[in-house]
């Protein structure tokens, strides 16, 4: 009987091994079922990875049906993170994403005002994304027109445009990721009542609840609600200069917008109304298309 060599008795012990491991969870690249935990290394050595499991909500989506941790330090509100049935973003990829985001000391956990966690049901609202026409129909239940381009939160759904998600929008000069970033915490700032606000001033940084999807009118795109939290925030892309006559508001190429649907001042009253009636980021969609 001829010798095999150390290396190569070693190399086919892997190989079945990692067979093994396939005729055990199933087809490799197979997406788990509903309720089921995918185990994408089922055994390394002595190791066992175990991905949170996925559960059908019922009624189109698929959400992480495992609980994160909380973040911040006020009252909590609680959500949890969906996606559309045959969208190709994986739900836990976008459950990773919404709660970096929101774990971030830049975002509305690190005010003293609220604690965040993603949770597996029974949550104050949910976080979905969905395609276009999806959106459209879950906004227009709070009389909200999105028009196949744009984001709301109907008063229990934050839902989140798929095509802005990939793509972002042209009126977005910073990175895809950054676009994520903002939409999340600017949609999740109506989920906590607040209403949107306008650009202060050429050159300024934006409030997160600006409608930046639509325009930056002037200012500098942010995504953060805290921008300056901690010494940490990236510095946003700089514009180009301009003369400004002292005590002129200038917004560059077009009329300076004010918002008016929930209200500009982000009072008591808008707070309300953006809770009770749900606010687009788009509502102006008409006008601005």
């Amino acid at each position: 009987m001829p010798l095999v060599p150390p290396t190569v008795r070693r190399c086919t012990a892997a190989a079945a091994a990692v067979a093994l491991a396939v005729l055990l969870t199933g087809a490799a690249g197979a997406a788990p079922r509903p309720g089921e935990e995918s185990r994408a290394a089922t055994h390394l050595g002595a190791a066992t990875v175990t991905a949170p499991p996925l559960a059908a909500t019922g009624d189109g989506f698929l959400r992480v049906a495992s609980p994160g941790r909380r973040v911040g330090r006020g009252p909590l509100r609680s959500y949890t993170v969906e996606v559309e049935d045959g969208v190709a973003v994986p739900p836990r990829t976008l459950a990773a994403t919404v709660e970096r985001t929101l774990a971030d000391h830049r975002s509305w956990a690190g005010g003293t005002n609220v604690s965040l966690r993603r949770v597996a049901a029974g949550a104050d609202f949910r976080i979905l994304l969905a395609r276009p026409a999806t959106v459209d129909a879950l906004c227009a239940r709070a009389g909200l027109r999105t028009v196949g381009r744009y984001s709301c939160f109907n008063g229990d759904v934050v839902a989140l445009n798929l095509d802005r998600w990939t793509g972002a929008t042209d009126e977005w000069p910073d990175s895809i990721a950054s676009y994520r970033t903002y939409v999340v915490n600017h949609e999740v700032g109506h989920a906590l009542g607040h209403a949107h606000r306008g650009c202060p001033g050429y050159g300024a940084t934006a409030p997160v609840m600006q409608q930046q999807t639509i325009g930056l009118d002037g200012c500098r795109p942010n995504p953060w609600p805290f921008p300056q939290a901690g010494g940490r925030a990236r510095a946003a892309p700089t514009l180009p200069p301009v003369a400004v006559p002292r005590g002129v508001l200038a917004c560059p190429g077009t009329a300076c917008r004010q918002e008016s649907t929930v209200g500009e001042r982000g009072d008591r009253r808008g707070r309300r109304r953006a809770q009770r009636r749900g606010v687009a980021d788009g509502n102006r969609a008409v006008r601005a298309s």
